[in-house]
């Protein structure tokens, strides 16, 4: 069973009738329906919360499994959730995206949003999350052929359907609205509805979404061997991926990239708001007799390479390429790109993140010996497009997602450490060649200096719920989004759709992003 009938669940839920109180809470403990487990049912009081980091009203808090059953291995499968119905519902429906290859539920209260944002649970929606249908860490789920769909994008169907129904069951109405809000994973669950289930959700806001993640992988096999072949070694002759650059080196190249590519957008203020249109070269950094502040050239020509993208010995390319932007020093991109690790044993989260990924869920058939340090790029992306067909969220025809009335907000960090924020560039490029203007149900918000989701030296704070939700219910089309940042000192930017760019208007208060236009 991959779906659950709203009727059936509403018939069963609660017998005596829709109560959206304790009671009606532990009723749906009570639900029996073939494919659909319900664990807990439990109401929550009025109080701070420790995942969201707030106060929250009270609510019913709903953990349970859609169609679990035995896999490859042995292993149980089954889409896992947790869904909390808080009391004062606002009549909307929130599913919160997940993240890296998923394997775990996390608490549903909203968070799959860049800061600044308070939980959606505090403000009255319904909020479900899901493991896309798997319990691990190491990715080994992908062994299993079905579980490899669910995570892929069957589970967000089936949960969204599911929490729909519970929804309905307990408050005795349906959502007059539905949302998805996600990053990352959670990005590309939103791209997938959109192309795969263009009725599931009403409005969707797809940070930094994955398009390609299996190319991605392919990407990080290519940064990782060209970060380790410069890596100092331990005494063993291993590479020690940490220290392939160094705080300060790092620390320079973003001061470089501010010095080249701020006043650009007519102010120098310290924000580089159109890193993607800066040509920038770190050459210019290369070491030369007698200077400190420099860097070696073999670093010089490695970052080259990073920012070019890979390609194959014939030049062909795999990815985009990512521009510079001073985010490079920030300790996330760190933590993606180099870790931590004084070791051997790498801890940067691309690393673990790929290898795992690519020779559990990308290779087919998995290899679970394969070393992504070993990764030969001229045969090994051929043993990877099979897992395009559910992995890859690609396809540029939303016209039944347009026709059903949704609309979708994309931003990405354009300092994103894990994912090129190009290549969502590319694909609205490739969305408008094949439908001409889109800006009436799509647009993209480049966000400068921010990193992967959140956090950054550039304006990383912004509302996106009551944007898209402004969109979708008043038809107030966003034409910019104001943004804040902790570096940003009290400024305040505007975050403009692609292809146009932030830029000072020559005479207002430079504080103040009503001083910028967007041309």
């Amino acid at each position: 069973m991959r779906f659950l009938a709203h009727g059936a669940l509403l018939c069963s839920a609660i017998a005596t009738g829709a109560q959206a109180d304790e009671a009606g809470c532990a009723a749906l403990a009570n639900i029996t329906r073939d494919g659909l487990k319900i664990a807990e049912a439990a109401w929550v009081p009025a109080g701070p919360d420790d995942d969201a980091g707030q106060d929250l009203p009270a609510y019913c808090k709903v953990t349970g499994v859609i169609d679990e059953r035995r896999g490859v291995g042995d292993v149980l499968f089954g889409d896992r959730f947790e869904l909390r119905l808080p009391e004062g519902w606002n009549g909307r429906f929130y599913f919160q995206g997940g993240g890296g290859l998923d394997g775990r539920v996390r608490p549903a209260f909203g968070g799959s949003q860049p800061t600044g944002e308070p939980a959606a649970v505090a403000e009255g929606y319904a909020v479900i999350s899901t493991d896309a249908g798997h319990e691990d860490k190491d990715s080994s789920f992908g062994l299993d052929p079905e579980a490899r769909e669910a995570w892929g994008y069957q589970a967000l169907k089936d949960v969204a359907e599911t929490g729909k129904a519970l929804t309905t069951g307990y408050y005795g109405e349906a959502p007059h609205h539905s949302y998805l809000i996600g990053c990352s994973n959670g990005g590309r669950q939103g791209m997938m509805a959109s192309q795969r289930f263009p009725e599931l959700f009403d409005g969707i806001v797809a940070g930094a979404p994955v398009f390609r993640l299996s190319r991605s992988h392919v990407d990080t096999a290519w940064g990782l061997q060209k970060l380790t072949a410069i890596a100092p070694r331990d005494e063993a002759g291993h590479p020690i991926l940490s220290r392939a650059f160094s705080n300060a080196d790092l620390e320079l190249l973003a001061q470089d990239i501010v010095q080249q590519c701020d006043a650009r957008d007519g102010l120098a203020d310290g924000l580089v708001l159109d890193p993607a249109g800066c040509d920038y070269d770190p050459s210019g950094l290369a070491c030369s007799a007698g200077q400190d502040a420099c860097l070696s050239a073999e670093k010089v020509e490695t970052l080259k390479l990073l920012h070019e993208g890979s390609r194959d010995s014939a030049g062909e390319r795999f990815y985009v390429a990512w521009s510079y932007d001073p985010a490079i020093a920030e300790a996330g991109w760190r933590s993606w790109r180099l870790g931590t690790s004084e070791t051997p044993e790498p801890n940067a989260i691309k690393a673990g993140l790929s290898n795992n990924g690519i020779k559990y869920v990308f290779l087919t058939p998995p290899d679970p010996a394969f070393d992504i340090i070993n990764f030969d790029f001229d045969s090994d992306p051929q043993r990877m497009e099979a897992s395009a067909a559910f992995a890859d969220a690609t396809s540029t025809d939303l016209g039944a997602f347009r026709d059903a009335g949704g609309k979708i907000l994309l931003y990405h960090g354009t300092g994103d450490a894990a994912i090129s924020a190009n290549d969502t560039a590319r694909y609205m490029a490739a969305l408008q060649a094949d439908m001409g203007d889109v800006g009436d149900f799509a647009r993209y918000f480049p966000v400068p200096g921010m990193g992967h989701c959140r956090g950054g030296p550039g304006p990383e704070s912004f509302d996106v719920l009551q944007t898209i939700v402004g969109w979708v219910e008043e038809g107030r089309a966003p034409d910019r989004l104001i943004a804040t940042g902790a570096d940003l000192d009290g400024r305040s930017r505007p975050l403009c759709p692609w292809p146009t760019v932030a830029t000072y208007d020559g005479s207002g208060p430079e504080a103040d992003a009503a001083s910028f236009v967007c041309k």
